[in-house]
C-alpha cells in the first residue's frame, strides 16, 4: 500500500507497511457516523468519501483490493464518483466488512440497521491486526497526533483502547458538548519511535 499518508501512519504507530491486514485496515477506515448504516435494499454498500477525503478514498480502494485478492474474492469493486462523493461496491466484500461487527442496533431508517465496532472485535486478534485498524483509521480520520470523528465515540473508544494496549499511554479524548455533530478528538503522545512496539 505504497503511499505517504499509510506510511506516515505506519511510522507514528510502529507497524511497517508489510504487516497491514487489509481487512482490519479497512474496519479501521470505514465510517461508522452514527454507527455503519446497512441497508436492506444496498447490500453491496461498503463505503463513502467526501471529496475532501480523495486520498484518504484512493488508498481504501488499494487495501478493498488487496482484501479480495487476499480472500479470493473475484467480484469487481465498483467506484462511482459524483459530485466529489466516492461510493465503493461489493456485495462480497460488504457481507466480509460487516460479518466482524458483533453490535446490532435497529436504525431511524426502515430497511436498515446500524452497526457499531465494539472491543469484541478484537477478542482473539493479533497485535498485527490491532495496528492494522489503528494505520487504517489514522489514514483517513487522523492528522499527525490526533484521530478526529464526528459521531462516533463507540470507534473513538475502539481506538484509544487499542493505543494504550499498545504502548501510548497519554490519550486525551474531547469534544465540544453543543456542537452538531459531536466531533470527538482524540490525541496522544508517541513514547519513542512506534509507541511500545
Amino acid at each position: 500500500m505504497q503511499d505517504t499518508f499509510v506510511w506516515n501512519s505506519c511510522y507514528l504507530l510502529g507497524m511497517r507497511e508489510s504487516d497491514i491486514d487489509p481487512l482490519y485496515f479497512v474496519l479501521g477506515a470505514v465510517n461508522e457516523y452514527n454507527g455503519r448504516t446497512i441497508r436492506s435494499d444496498q447490500p453491496d454498500f461498503v463505503d463513502l468519501f467526501f471529496s475532501d477525503e480523495e486520498g484518504a478514498a484512493e488508498i481504501f480502494h488499494i487495501a478493498l483490493d488487496e482484501l479480495a485478492q487476499q480472500r479470493g474474492i473475484a467480484e469487481r469493486i465498483i467506484v462511482h464518483k459524483e459530485e466529489g462523493l466516492t461510493t465503493f461496491r461489493s456485495a462480497e466484500l460488504a457481507g466480509l466488512i460487516n460479518g466482524q461487527y458483533t453490535v446490532v442496533q435497529p436504525s431511524y431508517m426502515i430497511g436498515a440497521r446500524e452497526l457499531f465496532i465494539s472491543n469484541d472485535a478484537f477478542a482473539t486478534s493479533l497485535c498485527s491486526e490491532e495496528l492494522s485498524y489503528l494505520v487504517g483509521a489514522h489514514s483517513r480520520f487522523g492528522s499527525g497526533l490526533t484521530f478526529r470523528m464526528a459521531n462516533a465515540q463507540h470507534k473513538i473508544d475502539v481506538v484509544a483502547r487499542l493505543l494504550h494496549k499498545h504502548g501510548f499511554p497519554q490519550i486525551k479524548v474531547s469534544y465540544h458538548p453543543d456542537y452538531v455533530p459531536r466531533v470527538f478528538v482524540l490525541s496522544f503522545e508517541r513514547n519513542g519511535v512506534g509507541g511500545g512496539i
